[in-house]
């Protein structure tokens, strides 16, 4: 749960903007593929892929070659790869966004962070700003039959 939470508020730092000239190498893209490019990278991406996802490899006129990082499908899945090369032509694509670091969404992501881990501290009184124990507790043992263990030897 800690996990998608941390990666929740990574991802909570990025945002995608459409990419007006030829991306720098490391740049991570994600394309959207048209039909043409659903069916030309079918068998290497699988026939409903929506968004692919990578890191630019090298990129021309005329195709993109990324170090593949997911692909996202019609159905909402995704599928995380491990930075496999594939060469994607322009031609397949209808958009083509970059990932950017988004000043405003980390600032918000950090001030909800910081939300919660004081929202958890007051709701626990792990700080010690709880209630006292009204309960005098100790006292002798009960009263009833119990008398004890009794051994001969």
């Amino acid at each position: 749960m800690l996990l998608s939470f941390c990666l929740g508020i990574a991802n909570g730092c990025y945002s995608y903007v459409p990419v007006a000239s030829t991306p720098a190498p490391g740049s991570v893209l994600s394309l959207q593929l048209n039909d043409s490019g659903r069916v030309a990278l079918g068998k290497t991406l699988g026939p409903t892929v929506d968004k692919l996802e990578g890191a630019v490899e090298s990129a021309s006129d005329s195709a993109y070659t990324l170090k593949m990082q997911s692909v996202t499908f019609f159905n909402g899945q995704r599928s995380d790869w491990t930075g496999e090369s594939v060469l994607v032509g322009k031609r397949y694509v209808v958009n083509t966004n970059r990932r950017v670091f988004s000043n405003s969404k980390t600032t918000l992501a950090v001030v909800g962070a910081v939300g919660a881990i004081v929202a958890f501290i007051a709701t626990r009184a792990v700080l010690g700003s709880g209630t006292p124990d009204t309960d005098p507790g100790g006292g002798g043992p009960p009263t009833g039959s119990f008398r004890g263990w009794s051994h001969s030897f």
